[in-house]
């Protein structure tokens, strides 16, 4: 038995590390850092929740929506998105968008790159697609899947005939928005994404249906890239024949590494987003480390600033002033009970518990002593004042008694001394 558990446990530990290994030839080394310096000049960043941050752009329209301005090409990775527009080739091929009821289209950052990351429906005269949501993640094995029960409202789509699906200006053929509805509830929903050699495939609708309905033929075309942002926005400007994709290498992402982040809007208002149930993730492993060094960065920079030394920046330095505070009075019973949290045997916690309980009694001794003391010598002095207003009262009473006793013995006598003298007489 020992042995059969020993070997189930090793290949589940293999079968982990495969798939994580497989996850990770999705990410091609790119960081918040990167996107936070490269989309600024096109949109502003908002932080509208507790660490979720988001991008919106500028110079857009009222009504606009991405996966608009650009094209469908059918490539080695299938169906791919061609945007016209700058910030294009992030935020079609990274992350996730979400409509919000307040800010309107935002992005959410993602590290996975894909042709595009939308979700289809198909009839026998329209395909339409839409941005997939913040809720959507890719697996290996499941393709697109859910953490709730989530459905894009029929606003939020493009339909288009097929005809016009391999059109350069297919935003000129969507569908209106009063027909959005009858369309979306006659269509079938799909989405095909699936990996192949560590690359995400879009399938979308099947190439040969979309070519029977249209009557076009969809050429397969391969995908340049590009060295540069600025080389990417040139060529797209330059001419529209060709597709061209970027993806940086690391030696450009590490330049952004140590990026301050000043231009972050912090607008925590009612958003729409649940934060709970995002499935993107929308900070990577490497993210948090390379968070980590901005943090520290800018602590060593204020700090230089203010003259403070660098051993207040030393964890063991931080630990001794903690040790010191709490060795002081009350926080003895605070550091016992931390101890009985961490203690994970059940020994130790009862042991620590029965400390923790002797030292909050002989706390609580002393101070009931202390209070019936204070008691008993409240209740002694003022016995000792109600005893003296007692007597003063009562001597005073004798005085008089006695003075009136005194004051008739003399006058008896006086009369007694004036009797026998006439009587002498």
């Amino acid at each position: 038995m020992k042995r059969l558990i020993i070997i189930t446990a090793i290949f589940l530990f293999a079968a982990s590390t495969n798939s994580e290994a497989r996850h990770s030839k999705f990410r091609y080394g790119i960081n918040f850092n990167y996107f936070y310096s490269t989309l600024q000049p096109h949109g502003e960043w908002i932080e509208i929740d507790y660490d979720v941050v988001v991008w919106r752009p500028y110079h857009v329209g009222r009504n606009w929506q991405p996966y608009t301005r650009g094209r469908w090409e059918w490539t080695s990775y299938g169906w791919y998105w061609d945007s016209y527009e700058p910030f294009g080739w992030a935020t079609y091929h990274y992350g996730r968008w979400h409509y919000d009821d307040y800010y309107g289209w935002v992005w959410m950052p993602g590290y996975e790159w894909a042709p595009a990351w939308v979700e289809w429906r198909y009839s026998d005269d329209y395909i339409g697609w839409a941005p997939l949501s913040p809720y959507a993640a890719f697996d290996v094995h499941r393709g697109i899947y859910f953490s709730i029960k989530w459905r894009t409202h029929y606003n939020h789509w493009h339909f288009v005939q097929f005809r016009h699906f391999g059109s350069h200006k297919i935003y000129h053929h969507f569908a209106a928005n009063r027909y959005k509805n009858k369309i979306f509830n006659r269509t079938k929903y799909r989405t095909n994404y699936y990996a192949d050699n560590g690359r995400i495939i879009n399938g979308g609708i099947d190439r040969n249906f979309v070519e029977r309905k249209s009557g076009n033929r969809f050429k397969k075309r391969e995908i340049q890239s590009a060295s540069r942002v600025s080389d990417y926005s040139k060529s797209r400007n330059s001419s529209r024949e060709k597709i061209i994709s970027y993806r940086p290498s690391t030696n450009e992402v590490r330049k952004y590494n140590n990026v301050k982040r000043e231009k972050i809007k912090v607008d925590r208002r009612s958003s729409s987003l649940n934060r709970e149930k995002i499935a993107i993730k929308s900070k990577a492993k490497s993210n948090r480390k390379i968070d980590r060094n901005v943090k520290r960065n800018e602590q060593n920079s204020v700090n230089k600033k203010s003259g403070i030394s660098k051993r207040k920046n030393n964890i063991e330095y931080k630990r001794e002033v903690r040790s010191n505070k709490s060795n002081s009075g009350k926080n003895k019973n605070i550091i016992k009970q931390k101890e009985i949290r961490r203690s994970s045997k059940p020994e130790k916690r009862s042991e620590a518990k029965k400390e923790s309980n002797n030292s909050s009694r002989k706390i609580y001794k002393r101070n009931s002593e202390k209070n019936k003391s204070k008691s008993a010598a409240k209740r002694s002095s003022s016995k000792i004042r109600k005893d003296v207003k007692r007597n003063g009262s009562s001597g005073s009473k004798k005085t008089k008694i006695n003075k009136g006793r005194e004051s008739s013995r003399s006058s008896t006598t006086k009369g007694a001394k004036t009797r026998s003298k006439s009587r002498n007489r």
